[in-house]
């Protein structure tokens, strides 16, 4: 049993564009109570769990809200949680960036500012979205990106940090936008294992040797990671068996 609960019905406070506007509107009301909060949403569109305690678990995974993901983390900025899972409800846009932010406060403009969120957020669970791009981690222990639904454009940096600081990133399912950018550093800084993965596909695949990084190779860099295996002939993950007569034993 949940203590300090409170349900809220949004009907007759607010008139919400989407479920982030409307979870934005009671986290600033509510969030400094330091209590647990069910909110009910318009015609059962979702309900969200929010706790504000040493433990705070946000939880909106399934939910539609059909909107950026700045829509749901900027109105958390202030908010000292320390998990968020949003998997799978139609986000879009770019990861903002927690640690650098452009706010105004008591109508003072800050060009750089820290949030309560960037110090205190652990995991971020923000897999199966259709997100453009990341350029910064706004979590210290493990930011999931798994299945996303478009290719996502990843800097160079962003993998070095989560390298450097032991962040685990998980890109499992996701293509990249921006292969090119990171040829160099697969090749040479993060570096690829140097066998091949058993397989039974027509193709074959190097991991990473850094453990905090998950990718599917044939998904994420196939051209750097996959080769045809013996028997088959093409390039990266694009192998068809060879012709009659022709054998090929090279991968």
């Amino acid at each position: 049993m949940l203590p300090a609960l409170q349900i809220l019905n949004a009907d007759a406070l607010v008139e919400p564009k989407s479920c982030s506007t409307l979870f934005a509107h009671f986290v600033r009301a509510e969030s400094v109570k330091r209590k647990i909060i069910a909110f009910s949403f318009p015609a059962g569109l979702c309900s969200i769990v929010f706790r504000c305690k040493a433990e705070d678990f946000h939880k909106v995974s399934g939910c539609q809200l059909n909107g950026s993901l700045a829509d749901l983390l900027v109105p958390l900025a202030d908010t000292p949680a320390t998990s968020i899972a949003a998997s799978g409800c139609g986000l879009s846009g770019a990861v903002p960036n927690l640690i650098e932010m452009s706010v105004r406060l008591n109508g003072i403009a800050y060009a750089s500012f820290r949030t309560k969120l960037a110090q205190s957020l652990q995991t971020l669970d923000i897999s199966a979205n259709r997100l453009s791009s990341i350029a910064s981690l706004p979590a210290a222990l493990r930011v999931d990106l798994r299945q996303n639904a478009v290719p996502l454009k990843v800097k160079p940096y962003t993998l070095q940090e989560a390298v450097q600081r032991g962040i685990e990133l998980w890109l499992d399912g996701t293509a990249l936008q921006n292969p090119e950018d990171l040829q160099y550093l697969v090749n040479h800084v993060l570096r690829l294992r140097p066998e091949f993965a058993k397989s039974r596909w027509s193709f074959a695949c190097r991991e990473l040797v850094e453990p905090t990084l998950r990718v599917t190779p044939h998904i994420f860099m196939p051209e750097e990671m996959c080769a045809c295996q013996a028997g088959f002939h093409g390039f990266a993950a694009d192998c068809s068996p060879c012709p009659s007569d022709t054998y090929s034993t090279e991968t």
